[in-house]
């Protein structure tokens, strides 16, 4: 049953937060376990692999953006030393030169 969290203001607007559980799918819990470990967000060392051309397309309009000649993809939540790394599989999948800032 959907829950409400939390009520908080923004920008002067009145937000609330819901939230609401499923039941598990083993894929899924998978998947987490891949990129969550520890309840640290990491990515892992067989990106590549799991990186199809459907999976970046979802990756760039989550979490993507247009900068000046290129796409700049948002990665505040991995820890340091990983944002960098998936440059290089997503420029193998799409065909561009990518770099890690």
């Amino acid at each position: 049953m959907p829950c409400l969290t939390k009520s908080r203001v923004r920008a002067g607007k009145l937000n609330q937060d819901f939230f609401f559980t499923t039941r598990s799918i083993s894929s899924f819990t998978e998947l987490h376990s891949m990129f969550y470990v520890n309840k640290v967000k990491v990515i892992p060392q067989d990106i590549y692999n799991l990186l199809t051309p459907v999976a970046l397309a979802h990756i760039v309009m989550g979490d993507g953006s247009a900068e000046r000649h290129g796409l700049l993809l948002c990665t505040d939540s991995f820890t340091v030393p990983d944002p960098a790394f998936p440059a290089v599989p997503a420029r193998g999948k799409a065909g561009t030169a990518g770099k890690g800032n």
